[in-house]
C-alpha cells in the first residue's frame, strides 16, 4: 500500500515538472522577457551616490528633462483652488496628490478646516453653495493678498481641474509679474470683451492681483458686489475696471480644425472642459463644418481629427478623480520608445 502511494505520489511530482516546463516554454515563446535577468532588492546599489543615480537614469530614459528643472527652479507661482467641504476627500484630495505639488505653494480653500488636505478654514459670512460663489472669491483673495508680494502670479483653478505647470511656467516666462493682465480661457455671451473661465483656471500677474483686491473689490463702481455665482465674470469685470488686459493664449497650427463659436475654439491653452468631454462630444458631432484653411494646410496632424487641442495645453476642468491619476501618468511616464521631443 505504502509503495502504491509512493509510486502515485512521484507520478504526481513528475506530471508537474512536466507541465510547468512545458508552461514555461510557451511563456517564453509569447512574451518577449529574460527570465534570466538578474532581480534586484532595491532600486540602486547602496552605495551609489547620488550623481551615479541620475547617470544611470538618464541611461535607462532618455528624457530631458533640464528645461523644465530650470524652469521650476524660477517659476514663483501660487496656486490657490476652490473647493468644498463635502469634496474635501472627494475631489480636492487628488487634486493635492497629482498637479498642485509643482505650484510654489498652493491652497485649498473651504470653509472647513481638514488635517488630511490642509484646507484653509475661511470665515464665511455666507455659505458655500454655488450662490454665494461670488462672496467666497473675494474672502480668498483678500485671504491671499497678505502674500501678494511674494509671488509673480497667482492661478485659480477649481477642484475637479488639472494643470500642466510646465507649460504654464513656460506661458508666463515672456511676461512681466508687475504689469497688470490675466489669462485663461474667455467666454463671450455674457461680458462683449469675455470674461475668464473658472474652471478651466486663470492666472493673474502679481500687479492685477493686488489691483483687483486693494483698488476694485468693494471700492470701484465697475467691480460687482452683489452676491451671486460666476466668480470668473465677476473678477474679469473687475478687473477691467482697474486697468487689467486679457492676453489671448493660444496656439493657431495645433488646434482643432473646425468653424464653430468663436469662444469656444480649442486653439486655447485653457480649457473648460476635460478630454473626455472633448473627445466624447466634440468630434462625433456633424454640426462642426472642417475649415481647414484656417491651418497649414500641409501639416499632417489636421487630418483624422488629431489636431484636437494645442500640445502645450495648460488647464482642464470637469475630470473625474481617476482622471487626474491617467492624465498624470500619460504626461510624466509613459513614453512611447524610440520618441524624442524637440520642445
Amino acid at each position: 500500500m505504502n509503495s502504491r502511494r509512493t509510486l502515485h505520489l512521484c507520478l504526481g511530482m513528475l506530471i508537474g515538472i512536466v507541465l510547468t516546463t512545458l508552461y514555461r516554454v510557451r511563456i517564453r515563446k509569447c512574451i518577449p522577457v529574460q527570465f534570466t535577468a538578474t532581480v534586484a532588492t532595491r532600486p540602486f546599489p547602496k552605495s551609489m551616490v547620488s550623481n551615479q543615480k541620475v547617470t544611470l537614469l538618464r541611461q535607462v530614459y532618455s528624457i530631458d528633462i533640464t528645461k523644465a528643472v530650470e524652469m521650476r527652479k524660477h517659476q514663483n507661482v501660487l496656486c490657490y483652488i476652490n473647493t468644498y467641504t463635502k469634496n474635501l476627500l472627494v475631489r480636492a484630495v487628488h487634486v493635492r496628490h497629482t498637479w498642485a505639488r509643482k505650484c510654489r505653494r498652493y491652497f485649498l480653500m473651504s470653509s472647513a478646516q481638514d488635517n488630511v488636505t490642509n484646507t484653509v478654514a475661511l470665515n464665511l459670512t455666507e455659505g458655500e453653495g454655488r450662490q454665494h460663489l461670488w462672496s467666497k472669491m473675494q474672502a480668498i483673495m483678500r485671504y491671499l493678498n497678505r502674500l501678494s508680494d511674494q509671488y509673480d502670479y497667482f492661478y485659480k483653478t477649481d477642484d475637479d481641474s488639472y494643470a500642466v505647470m510646465e507649460n504654464l511656467w513656460s506661458t508666463v516666462s515672456g511676461y512681466n509679474p508687475n504689469e497688470r493682465f490675466f489669462m485663461g480661457y474667455p467666454f463671450y455671451h455674457l461680458v462683449r470683451d469675455g470674461h475668464l473661465s473658472g474652471g478651466a483656471g486663470y492666472l493673474l500677474s502679481r500687479a492685477a492681483f493686488k489691483a483687483i483686491v486693494d483698488e476694485a473689490l468693494g471700492k470701484h463702481p465697475a467691480c460687482p458686489t452683489y452676491d451671486e455665482d460666476k466668480e470668473d465674470m465677476k473678477v474679469t469685470l473687475c478687473g477691467y475696471a482697474v486697468g487689467v488686459k486679457l492676453l489671448h493664449i493660444v496656439d493657431r497650427h495645433t488646434t482643432f480644425p473646425f468653424r464653430w463659436r468663436a469662444e469656444r475654439l480649442n486653439e486655447y491653452r485653457f480649457q473648460w472642459r476635460s478630454l473626455r468631454m472633448l473627445f466624447n462630444s466634440s468630434l462625433r458631432r456633424p454640426m462642426y463644418k472642417p475649415s481647414l484653411n484656417r491651418f497649414r494646410t500641409d501639416d499632417p496632424f489636421i487630418k483624422d481629427s488629431r489636431s484636437v487641442l494645442s500640445e502645450l495645453m495648460i488647464g482642464l476642468h470637469y475630470n473625474r478623480p481617476a482622471q487626474l491619476y491617467i492624465t498624470e501618468f500619460i504626461i510624466y511616464h509613459l513614453q512611447p520608445a524610440g520618441i524624442t521631443y524637440l520642445y
